[in-house]
């Protein structure tokens, strides 16, 4: 284990079902458990599909051990695991093409685990958003099976960045599934070479809005019929949610016969209670939990050795955007702040 307060590493001696040595398994932390899954046996150079939960508390295994009828996934390694509402979600992975067989391929199907019940979602059908459903407008393929990639999840959506085919090719692309929906809903070249050996892909759980500036910019780009974030800009989707107009907020309004206050539709320039000009009123920015509208920036780190340091970032259309930036090292580490 590793302190980030002191910057110290420490060992400490664990109890329960341990699992084996394993290559290429994931790690998850959910709360005060860390969630271990797949691999490949050290001793054996054998793949497996078998759940651990660890107590960071007590430090203490235990070995999820799976219901006779239940749809577990075949055995993987480099594959990946995010955390979503209280489930796991898995992503391809280098497995076998039968399980009886050693023959190997690569993975593109998503599993979830319920975190509740500690069990496997079943399995479902592929899914793609026509040109009418997906984001930006674009029929939507499905990903190609890849291993050693990178994944991040920020509101209700998974992101599969980069990774390897069977014969190790890179595969430059960025792939968007909707874990609601279980459908793919996007899909972006991305020139650059992207997998978990030497990179990284993080996002927050909360993230920072500034109501001002997004009503600024919306309504900037609707009325003007300009492209916002590299797509045609349009205006916000029913339930978007602002704080609404400038003032909104402070000058309440009793209705006839009613204890209960409402914003006032047309205000004046002084609120009611004291002599501040609503027009000098704004909504200060506040973190909250990111949604489709508002998801978080997915941020990518690498240290190929790439020359000369570079950045990228991708943003695609308005209402329903993200954006990657990538920071690439020639042979250092190095920081950024964006």
């Amino acid at each position: 284990m590793h302190s980030v307060s002191d910057l110290t590493t420490f060992a400490r001696r664990t109890q329960g079902d341990v699992p084996p040595p394993l290559v290429g398994a994931s790690t998850t932390v959910v709360g005060d458990k860390m969630y271990l899954f797949g691999g490949r046996l050290v001793s054996l150079r054998k793949m497996v599909s078998d759940m651990y939960e660890f107590d960071l508390q007590t430090y203490i295994w235990r070995k999820i051990e799976p219901s006779s009828d239940e749809e577990v996934p075949g055995p993987r390694y480099f594959h990946s695991a995010d955390a979503w509402n209280n489930h796991l979600v898995i992503f391809g992975g280098m497995g076998y093409t039968e399980s009886a067989s050693d023959e190997l391929c690569v993975l593109s199907d998503v599993r979830i685990f319920s975190l509740s019940t500690l069990s496997w979602v079943p399995s479902t059908p592929v899914q793609t958003a026509s040109a009418e459903e997906s984001i930006d407008g674009i029929e939507v393929p499905p990903p190609r099976a890849r291993y050693a990639h990178l994944s991040s999840i920020t509101s209700s959506r998974l992101f599969i960045i980069g990774g390897q085919n069977l014969s190790n090719d890179w595969l430059d692309d960025i792939h968007v599934y909707d874990l609601p929906s279980k459908t793919w809903v996007m899909w972006k070249p991305y020139p650059r070479h992207c997998g978990t050996y030497r990179s990284v892909a993080v996002c927050a759980s909360r993230r920072v809005r500034n109501p001002s500036d997004e009503m600024r910019a919306i309504t900037a780009a609707t009325s003007s019929g300009l492209t916002v974030n590299g797509g045609k800009a349009s205006p916000p989707p029913q339930g978007y949610q602002f704080l609404g107009p400038v003032g909104a907020r402070f000058i309440p309004e009793r209705g006839v016969g009613s204890n209960v206050l409402r914003p006032i539709a047309n205000h004046g320039n002084t609120a009611p209670d004291g002599p501040t000009p609503t027009r000098e009123l704004v909504h200060l920015p506040y973190s909250c939990e990111p949604t489709d509208n508002f998801p978080n920036d997915v941020f990518l780190y690498s240290n190929y050795n790439v020359s000369p340091l570079s950045s990228s970032r991708f943003c695609p259309p308005p209402l329903g955007w993200f954006c990657f930036v990538l920071w690439v090292g020639s042979g250092s580490p190095s920081t950024k702040v964006y």
